[in-house]
Formats: structure tokens, sequence, C-alpha cells
């Protein structure tokens, strides 16, 4: 039995702490921290912090970066945020964002028996794209309706969940103004292809390839993240069908792992290259692996 729970500093990502650290001043790489995270960790969060553009090559805060450090959110959200009045989508990335912020936005649909089986009803609100413009689709209703708990009944919706991402969606809106990122009167309907520019921007770092990976056993077909090289499979809760591999490229706010060494990805929408591409030239972003979308990886090294 160990002596005692490993420090969180030790064991979770990095990156927003590693933000909100810089933006005050703090050399993070000299900083004498109770617990010293290890040095890939703390590596791991700068590069991810250059990636998002919120920080420079000499580890210095941008402007991009300020904005991001006053949202208490997680650096991916908080950079969608900052992206939305580029793409003119503040209104949807915001509500993403309130919906991201609260419970897992998953457990909003309530959950009904069908032919013995548990799973939720969302085919009405259900975005080709996925789950991010779903949950977006989601909650405008929601609204749309006033608001109403007897909507949410009637929709299957879980009201308190909903309830909550309004009481964060005000809060976030707030912010939004203060740093002139929108007005009070933002209320215009964006194009999806916009909107998922603004959640690319974000999640730069959390993409994901489905390609051919060789093993000692064979060829086998699965999504591989393209930064870490990680072999992932999509979460049963995702809107996109699990046992499908015609989505070449997609883009994922959450990595979880499983007692079975199983990682899974959820909060996942489908992304076209030319899309990412666009995103890359504007972030200064890496252009993906000129392989076509197949993979041929060797782990048994």
């Amino acid at each position: 039995m160990p002596d005692g729970t490993l420090p969180e500093i030790l064991r979770c990502d990095l990156t927003s702490e590693i933000l909100r650290l810089i933006v005050i001043g703090i050399d993070v790489e000299k900083f004498d921290y109770i617990d010293k995270p290890h040095s890939a960790s703390l590596q791991l969060a700068l590069d991810r912090l250059k990636q998002l553009n919120a920080i420079d090559n000499c580890n210095k805060i941008t402007l991009i970066g300020s904005m991001m450090a006053k949202f208490p959110l997680v650096a991916e959200v908080a950079r969608m945020l900052v992206a939305s009045k580029e793409y003119v989508c503040q209104s949807e990335i915001l509500t993403l964002a309130a919906m991201l912020s609260g419970n897992r936005p998953g457990n909003v649909f309530v959950r009904k028996v069908t032919e013995g089986i548990v799973q939720p009803d969302k085919d009405k609100f259900t975005h080709p794209t996925g789950d991010h413009l779903t949950y977006i689709n989601v909650f405008t209703q929601f609204r749309f309706h006033g608001c109403s708990e007897k909507w949410c009944y009637d929709n299957k919706l879980n009201f308190k969940i909903l309830n909550n991402t309004k009481t964060i969606y005000n809060q976030l809106k707030r912010i939004m103004v203060e740093l002139k990122l929108m007005d009070t009167r933002c209320c215009y309907k964006a194009e999806d292809s916009n909107i998922l520019k603004a959640i690319v921007t974000g999640n730069i770092c959390q993409m994901a390839q489905y390609g051919i990976l060789s093993f000692a056993s064979g060829a086998k077909q699965e999504y591989v993240t393209v930064y870490g090289d990680s072999r992932v499979a999509l979460h049963p809760s995702c809107c996109l069908d699990a046992t499908s591999g015609s989505y070449p490229l997609l883009t994922y706010s959450t990595c979880m792992k499983t007692n079975t060494r199983h990682c899974y990805i959820s909060t996942v929408s489908v992304v076209e290259k030319e899309l990412y591409q666009e995103v890359a030239s504007a972030t200064g972003a890496p252009p993906l692996p000129k392989i076509d979308f197949t993979f041929t990886l060797d782990f048994t090294k």
C-alpha cells in the first residue's frame, strides 16, 4: 500500500495551472514547488501552451494567453472562446464552454431502456458532425423554450445540468464582454464550419486519425492521436458510431483511461482535413503527417 495519495501536481495535466503561473510572472522551470512536477509533464504543458499561442518561444505570456487566463476554464476551452471572435461564433462557443465546464455533458441526456439496453435518448438533438454541436443544439433549444423544466422532462433531458449550465453561461459571458470578445447583444447564427474552426483552435493538440497499425500478429485499424501516437477508441457515449471507420480525422475534448488500460476519447467531432490545415496555418501548428490517414506503427519494439 502507498504511504499516501500521490499529489495532484504529479498525476494531472498541468497546462492550465502553468498558464496561470506564467501570467503572474513566475518562471515555472525554476520555481520552488512543494512537490516538483516531473520534467516531462512540465515540458508537455509548455509545448501545449505554445501550440495554443498562449506563450511564445521564450515562455513569455502572449495577448492570447493573458485573455485565456481570465477564464476559470481549462486552457483548451479558454482558447476556443478567444478564437470565437475571429470566427464570429461567440454565442455558440460560449454555449459549448458552459456545457463542458459543468457536469459531464453526456449526462444531460436522461437514459432510457430500449430492448433491455440502457441508452440516452439524443436522436432529436444529434448533429452529424458529432458531440460538440450536439451539446450546442441541446442548450440552444433549452434557452429557446424558456429554460422550461417541463420541456426538459418531455425531451428526456436533465434540467439540473442545463440550469447549472445557464448560470455558467452568464458568468462566462460577462468575462467575454469585459475582454471585448463579444457584446451583450451577440446572438447571430454562426456557420457550422466556423464553429468547428474555433473548436479545433482550442483542441489543436487533441486530434485523432484513423489508420492501419501493424502488429506482430498482423494489421489492425484503429484511431491514433496525432500528438503522442496513443491508440484510442471512441467512447460508447459519443454521438458518432463507435464501430465506424468512416471518420478519418477527429477532434476530442476528453481522453480517459480505464482500469483495463484502454484509452477512450469522448466529446468528439468529425473534422475535414482541409479545415484542420486552415486552422493549423492560422495558428502556426504543424500540419498533419503526409500519410493520407494511413499509419504503420510497430508497437513490438
